[in-house]
């Protein structure tokens, strides 16, 4: 005959099974094909930061002037510079929550099914935060509240105008700036055109070197991944200072820089590059090939992201970012913690939170690129 679990041993239960689950993997979840950020936040590129109000990196955005050539007996005057720059970001969270209510008719059949409906409710949980975590990736400004995290375009800014170069100054959605700071620095630009990025000098006030690198337009890349498109990216590869692997293994070694470039992208530009690398065209040389089943650009992998898919601002852009100087940060002591508590009034039903504290840190925005479709 089965037995009722009393009430008063259901929140005891929840508490005692929740350690013994296996932590919260995103391997299951059905919305999208992959989850690159996810693997990301919760791999190899995140860092733990122990707490404080806000995240600060100090970033050096300029070196001397001053420096001269001197002859015997020459004098010059020393000279005093500020070369450095602090970048602020504020803590985002993400959250979510699963109930279990002992009243439920599933429930009255011993222990072991509490703890399957644990599971299944906890999964559905993970789920649903991890489609918000990648969703997070292109989260654009116009739409991030908040208490919402930044996403890729905050730091990798879309060309104003056709054509290439540090030109990603502010965060651009649809023609609209927002803002006139990125992390609480001003990269000196008004979103209104590369023309309007003027070559000043690093002052106290404007960085100039604060922009990432952007290319788009016809010449460059007009979302036909082409022999045009393919020299735009080399372009961009060498100007961010991307590294070719010298060995396919470097791309697993999480002690080599290498291991954290990625190339990024929506179905029809991936789709373009593996036509292009089966095709073996004589004119790309070895920039597009295959490799171990993937498609890489000198060496680095052409990732498939679909999130990229479901965005509207841009028409497939390919994204290359460096995770050495780009990458998630989580709270120390909240990567996904896990809080369940009584509910008030409600006996018999118990809640579990689940809070993350974190948020995206750039600290060189020249490291990074992004090319697609302008017209």
């Amino acid at each position: 005959m089965a037995t009722n679990i009393p009430d008063t041993s259901l929140l005891d239960m929840v508490k005692t099974t929740l350690p013994n689950l296996t932590k919260g993997k995103f391997t299951t979840l059905l919305k999208y094909q992959r989850y690159p950020y996810c693997e990301a936040l919760f791999g190899k590129e995140r860092q733990l930061y122990r707490g404080g109000k806000i995240i600060d990196k100090e970033v050096m955005v300029t070196e001397s002037t001053t420096a001269q050539n001197v002859g015997a007996y020459q004098t010059f005057d020393p000279n005093v510079e500020h070369f450095m720059a602090v970048a602020t970001q504020r803590w985002a969270g993400t959250g979510d929550s699963y109930v279990i209510d002992e009243i439920e008719n599933g429930m009255n059949v011993g222990a072991a099914r509490i703890v399957d409906m644990i599971k299944i409710r906890r999964q559905g949980c993970f789920m649903g935060l991890a489609n918000r975590v990648e969703e997070s990736f292109y989260a654009c400004p116009a739409s991030t509240g908040t208490d919402a995290p930044m996403g890729i375009p905050n730091y990798v800014c879309e060309i104003a105008e056709a054509g290439e170069g540090f030109y990603g100054g502010v965060p651009r959605n649809d023609g609209t700036t927002y803002g006139s700071t990125v992390s609480g620095i001003n990269p000196l630009s008004s979103g209104s055109g590369t023309s309007s990025i003027l070559p000043a000098a690093d002052t106290a006030t404007y960085k100039t070197r604060w922009r990432n690198y952007c290319a788009g337009g016809s010449g460059y890349y007009l979302g036909e991944v082409d022999t045009t498109a393919v020299t735009t990216m080399s372009k961009a590869f060498l100007k961010i200072g991307f590294q070719a692997p010298r060995h396919m293994a470097d791309l697993a070694n999480e002690e080599n820089p290498v291991s954290r470039l990625r190339i990024f992208a929506g179905i029809n530009p991936v789709i373009e590059f593996a036509k292009l690398a089966r095709a073996g065209n004589d004119q790309l040389g070895a920039d597009v090939a295959r490799y171990d089943n993937k498609t890489v650009f000198n060496g680095i992998p052409i990732e498939y992201m679909p999130v990229l898919d479901a965005q509207t601002t841009l028409t497939d852009p390919i994204y290359m970012l460096d995770f050495n100087h780009l990458y998630p940060v989580i709270q120390s002591g909240f990567e996904l913690k896990e809080y369940p508590r009584q509910q008030p009034q409600q006996p018999t039903v118990v809640a579990v939170y689940v809070i993350m504290r974190w948020n995206l840190v750039c600290t060189d925005r020249r490291r990074q690129a992004v090319i697609h479709e302008y017209s």
